[in-house]
């Protein structure tokens, strides 16, 4: 048994602030393990502090030796569900026959600032789903109202279950749904049971890294959460649902099979699967994805951005800025196609009508890793990075109609230094000039097999050359695959690619169902083309299919060739 040192506060509010997975994995990394929210220990006592809440948080345990959110392994940390216990049994105490509250902390790796509320309901499109809410009506209506409007106040989207609804029978926040007042563990029953007579009330908290890193994206949300909360004890006085008369919230469910609402919720049956189906289309209608690859200089900075559609309306969206001396910074989002409501930070890449030009947009905090190969360890290369700010403010135009070949011009700012493409010149502002690829396909294109493409500037007129045997510019042949060491082989002696060697890389895996796994690559490499007497930049991905016994090695390969 595995019991984490946890770090306790007593309050003296209705409050209570957990955070389960504040620990550090610091073991090797292997291929299925979860990531530990980074900075949730820290922020969760300093939430708990301004509230004068109780709090319970670890700040120690790995969440994969016990995960302490899911119920079914919480017999094996007794320790904490006893912690838990008593400083909901203490919020119960100062609540004076109100409801307290548990805030839940854990991270979302997203770059956005964003707070996804898990409640066991997903909203899209003003409508509720679900069937075991973790609240009462009257905390929808109250406390998680003010919560999300001071939130998107301060530029933070706070959406409802997006990524991360916590409907999930084995989450710890479904014990304050009621759905597990028969457990085994008289514990656990106890506050399933309290939860069932609406005598408390749970909410989970997704922070994105800008909301958990320190700074000032951290300090806005501690300061709307603060303020959101301050009259917590009037607001949500005694009796709110038990009102005669008041309406209740209803929830929209496809799921067969009982459901235990708390008061004031009513769940109705939702629409057959293909009214949503075709909702989502019609949403999702005249959405592309697109990727941007763009050469800022020989040494090897590039630009690679990237958008595509994900599924009910959501819209999938990065930016990574590779610097030369093996820093990387990153912006991604996972949001609602159309956030202009919303004032908070969103990268926009559109194409034009007619497709000769395209705009890249983005002025957002991002995520400065100092190592490319950070994605091998993801936990440990975020414990390693700090925050920035990049502004990028650039068009593409395409060299001829219907061409995925252009130059890149405008303004890119990293961490307050202006510069005129690379390297960087600071207290200067100029325009850079940079070749540039556009293409109309998502990452997933590697799912067909193998390929490399490199992507060059031949003496003013663009090339690709491909690794699969493919010919889609004149005079070109086969060319290279890339292993996951970095060496280039060269698999057709007649390749017009004569020899290649990589100057940045990033490496990232993605599984692809059914034990195998696609490695996608990108970076920048040397090049020397057949005719030429000199060395030639170019822009390269590459995707390769591994079965899940060959993971580890091939990650471990990468790791020591860096």
């Amino acid at each position: 048994m595995s019991e984490p040192a946890l770090q306790l506060r007593q309050g003296s509010r209705p409050l209570v602030v957990v955070a389960p997975h504040g620990g550090r994995r610091v073991r090797a990394v292997r291929r299925d393990d979860g990531m530990n929210d980074l900075y949730t220990a820290e922020l969760a006592l300093e939430l708990a502090e301004r509230l004068d809440a109780w709090a319970v948080v670890n700040g120690d345990l790995d969440r994969n030796v016990v995960d302490l959110n899911r119920v079914s392994e919480l017999e094996r940390a007794p320790v904490f569900v006893e912690e838990l216990e008593q400083a909901i049994d203490g919020a119960v105490q100062v609540a004076a026959g109100g409801r307290p509250l548990v805030l839940f902390v854990h991270g979302w790796n997203v770059v956005q600032p964003a707070c996804d509320l898990g409640l066991g309901l997903r909203e899209q499109g003003g409508r509720l789903s679900g069937r075991w809410p973790t609240l009462s009506g009257t905390a929808w209506r109250g406390v998680v109202a003010r919560l999300r409007a001071e939130l998107e106040i301060n530029g933070v989207w706070a959406p409802v279950g997006w990524r991360y609804p916590a409907w999930g029978a084995d989450n710890v926040l479904q014990l304050f749904s009621g759905r597990h007042d028969g457990h085994d563990d008289a514990r656990l029953a106890a506050i399933a049971r309290l939860a069932a007579a609406d005598r408390v009330d749970a909410v989970q908290l997704e922070l994105s890294v800008p909301l958990r890193w320190p700074g000032p994206w951290r300090e806005s949300f501690l300061a709307a959460t603060e303020l959101a909360l301050v009259d917590y004890e009037g607001a949500n006085a005694a009796g709110g649902d038990s009102v005669a008369g008041r309406a209740a919230v209803v929830i929209e469910t496809r799921t067969a099979g009982p459901s235990r609402a708390r008061p004031g919720w009513q769940v109705v049956p939702r629409g057959p699967p293909e009214v949503e189906q075709a909702e989502d289309a019609l949403v999702r209608q005249g959405a592309q994805p697109l990727n941007l690859m763009a050469l800022l200089s020989e040494e090897g900075d590039a630009i690679f951005a990237g958008v595509e559609p994900a599924g009910r309306g959501a819209v999938l969206a990065r930016v990574c800025l590779l610097l030369a001396d093996g820093r990387m910074a990153l912006f991604t989002s996972d949001s609602a196609e159309d956030l202009s409501a919303a004032n908070c930070p969103r990268l926009q890449l559109d194409r034009e009508q007619g497709g000769g030009f395209a705009r890249l947009r983005l002025r957002a905090a991002v995520v400065l890793y100092p190592s490319h190969l950070a994605y091998l360890d993801l936990e440990r290369g975020m414990a390693e990075s700090e925050l920035s700010t990049l502004e990028l403010d650039l068009r593409w135009t395409a060299d001829s109609d219907g061409s995925d070949f252009g130059r890149l011009s405008g303004r890119v700012e990293l961490g307050g230094e202006k510069a005129r493409s690379w390297p960087v010149t600071t207290g200067q502002t100029a325009a850079v000039d940079a070749f540039a690829v556009l293409q109309s396909r998502g990452r997933d294109a590697g799912r067909d097999g193998a390929r490399a493409r490199f992507f060059c500037d031949r003496d003013g007129a663009p090339a690709m050359v491909l690794g699969d045997g493919q010919v889609l510019m004149p005079g070109q042949g086969d060319a290279a695959v890339v292993p996951g060491t970095g060496e280039v082989q060269i698999s057709d002696p007649g390749s017009d690619l004569e020899s290649a060697d990589l100057l940045t890389r990033v490496p990232l895996w993605r599984p692809l169902g059914e034990g195998v796994y696609l490695r996608w690559t990108f970076g920048v490499a040397r090049c020397r083309l057949r005719g030429n007497t000199h060395d030639t930049p170019a822009l390269f991905d590459s995707a390769e299919l591994f079965g899940a016994d060959e993971v580890d090695s091939q990650e471990a390969a990468a790791r020591a060739a860096s």
